[in-house]
């Protein structure tokens, strides 16, 4: 018959295993002429190999088979097998022919023990074969077989320590009886005792406690695992024991930096163990570390750098580990601050540059404060002027530079200006600039008109101020009848004056100008009314020599020009026409005179002389037929106040001579000429 079942194959491990049945017969005949034979294997190899029957191991795989002869066409079949360790199995096949012989099973029914026999002993198997028509009932003996326990793992919690430091032993192994117990038997290698100890039941893997070696060497520790029925199995490892690791030592110089520069930290350290190697670990305190990484052996120093943001305190700690088997850690703590950096001034801007007093300068610059990142630090400006004025003091918050900061200087000299920036901490740094403050020019002011005056004649004493006392100037005076004069202004002095004769009665705006050699210049007005009666021409000619009389003229220019004009008086008892025939001449003779009378005199008259023309009733020819006139009334002349821009100052004009005395002395010449005539 072909059997249903596929027998398993387990590893490629072969056991001998012994046939038994009852009554010593390895075949039974039954009812039916139905003949089963039992063999017992722990495995099959190849497809298939019957195994020799004969005693199986503990824990290893159990089959039953079955070889079934005669009753033939009574199929199906059912095998109901009792293990006889409390477990059993039910098994159910077709008809099928007989199979082979024993050493070739094929078509035997074969029965696989599912759960294996965990402890060696002697057991009962029972097994009932049916079939439609009978059964058949067998009980077979089996013997399982003792396995000895087997390492799969052996070995220490370290292969290399140093003398006094703790080892352990780990083992783990197999054994197919799930209950048995276990003694462990282990040598350290040293001579100390054997270490021995019993396990659990079903316990398979252990961990010793710790050991320590005194001696320095190579050891191989041993252990013995033995089941309870003296089957044992064996496990080695190997252990290096060297000289205990010493603690290194370590010093530290801490360079402080300036914020936001170069702080350094020299690390130095010394370890008796050659051959140990190092590494170094620096936080700074500030969240950020340093780590050298491995140092070789022969490598004694670390030297890292660090840039401190601020300037504060900072806990620096530095940790020095060796290459211990248990490393030997070394730390270092110290408290570090890095010194404050000063602000650096660029060079001052100035502008203008050289400047001169009363002028505004503009003072700019920048500076640098190598603060770190993520600070704040704000700044102050003072700059000195160098003039004993008070410092100028700005806040600049956090900016690094300086607004323009302005000044005026109120003399000129040369000063040292000194701009100082100080930071938040306490840090100063300057920058200095030599400024040459010139001198510069003012204009005049205060430019008073004192006028004053008899009938047609107008004088004007003029003053004005100027603080460049070195300055010269150069005076302007516009009558405001059409003429002009420069009078001199003399060095040094802040005065002028200067006299007119108007020609006609109206009002007059007097204008003077004063203008320093800088061009600086200032101004005034006055306003005059002149009222110019109708006269005789002897009246004006006797205004004429009176005015000849008060120049302060040399002797014989003072008699000449008054025998001209006496000469002219004469002529009017022959009428005026005389005296608009000879009035021409006169005139050429004034021009004559002028680089000798001055041109203010000359002026003066030249006016007189217009004015004569006018008396007389001349034509514009000269000749005229007007009866001779009588003397006139004295011109009167009204004085009106100067207007000026400007404060001014009234002053007298002060005379030259004694005007009265000439007066009497012309009169006198004048009357003895007509006498002589």
């Amino acid at each position: 018959m072909k059997a249903l079942l596929r027998p398993l194959v387990v590893g490629g491990l072969s056991i001998a295993i012994a046939a038994t049945s009852l009554v010593g017969a390895s075949s039974v005949a039954l009812a039916a002429n139905m003949v089963v034979s039992w063999t017992f294997g722990s495995a099959y190899t190849g497809d298939p190999v019957y195994m020799a029957t004969g005693p199986v191991n503990e824990g290893g795989p159990v089959f039953l088979t079955a070889k079934i002869t005669g009753g033939a066409g009574h199929g199906p079949y059912s095998l109901d097998v009792n293990w006889g360790d409390g477990t059993s199995e039910l098994y159910s096949f077709a008809n099928s022919e007989p199979c082979g012989t024993l050493a070739s099973p094929a078509g035997c029914v074969t029965a696989q023990k599912r759960a294996q026999y965990l402890n060696a002993g002697s057991y009962t198997v029972v097994v009932v074969l049916d079939d439609p028509v009978a059964t058949k009932f067998n009980n077979l003996s089996l013997s399982v077989l003792n396995s000895p326990p087997s390492f799969t793992s052996f070995g220490l919690s370290a292969s290399d320590v140093e003398v006094g430091q703790p080892v352990t032993a780990i083992g783990r192994f197999t054994d197919g009886t799930t209950n048995d117990t276990h003694t462990v038997k282990l040598d350290w290698g040293d001579s100390s005792p054997l270490l021995t100890f019993v396990l659990s039941p079903g316990a398979r893997d252990f961990t010793t406690g710790t050991h320590t070696y005194a001696v320095i060497g190579d050891y191989t520790v041993s252990a013995i695992v033995t089941d309870a029925t003296l089957f044992w199995t064996p496990g080695t490892a190997t252990l290096s024991v060297h000289a205990a690791n010493q603690e290194p030592t370590m010093s530290l110089v801490f360079t402080a930096g300036p914020e936001g520069g170069d702080s350094t930290l020299a690390v130095t350290f010394a370890d008796p163990d050659s051959a140990d190697t190092h590494s170094v670990s620096v936080a700074w305190g500030d969240g950020q570390t340093t780590d050298s990484g491995t140092l070789a052996a022969t490598e004694t120093t670390f030297n890292p750098k660090h840039v401190y943001a601020d300037i504060r305190d900072y806990s620096l700690v530095v940790t020095l580990t060796d290459s211990a088997t248990t490393p030997h850690v070394v730390t270092e703590p110290r408290t570090v601050s890095p010194t404050n950096a000063d602000p650096v001034v660029a060079p001052l801007t100035l502008t203008p540059s050289p400047v001169v007093d009363g002028q505004e300068l503009t003072v700019s610059g920048t500076f640098t404060d190598p603060t770190g990142p993520g600070t704040v630090e704000t700044f102050r400006l003072s700059v000195v002027w160098g003039d004993n004025t008070p410092p100028t003091e700005v806040s600049l918050g956090t900016v690094q530079s300086f607004p323009s900061v302005k000044h005026v200087y109120s003399a000129p000299g040369t000063f040292t200006i000194t701009a100082t920036v100080t930071d938040s901490n306490g840090g100063n740094g300057s920058a200095t600039a030599d400024l040459v403050v010139g001198p510069s020019n003012h204009s005049p002011s205060s430019l008073s008109l004192n006028v004053s005056g008899a009938g047609a004649n107008i004088v004007v004493n003029a003053s004005f101020n100027d603080p460049d006392g070195g300055d010269t100037h150069t005076a302007l005076l516009n009558w405001g009848d059409g003429d002009s004069v420069r009078p001199t202004v003399s060095d040094g002095t802040t005065t002028f004056h200067a006299e007119h004769v108007y020609t006609e009665s109206r009002t007059y705006t007097v204008t003077a100008t004063v203008t320093d050699a800088a061009g600086a210049s200032t101004d005034a007005t006055a306003q005059v009314v002149v009222t110019v009666p109708a006269g005789s021409a002897a009246d004006v000619l006797d205004e004429m020599a009176a005015l000849v009389s008060t120049l302060d003229l040399d002797r014989n220019t003072e008699r000449w020009l008054l025998k001209k004009i006496d000469d002219l008086k004469a002529s009017l008892a022959y009428g005026n026409g005389q005296v608009c025939d000879a009035n021409g001449t006169f005139e050429h003779i004034l021009s004559f005179a002028q680089r000798t009378i001055g041109d203010a005199n000359y002026a003066r008259l030249t006016a007189l002389s217009a004015k004569l023309d006018a008396a007389a009733g001349c034509s514009s020819n000269g000749a005229t037929t007007n009866p001779k006139v009588q003397k006139a009334a004295a011109v009167t002349t009204k004085r009106v106040s100067p207007t000026t821009t400007e404060p001014s100052t009234t002053s007298a004009p002060t005379p030259k001579k004694d005007t009265t005395a000439k007066s009497a002395k012309a009169d006198t010449k004048a009357t003895e000429g007509r006498n002589a005539r």
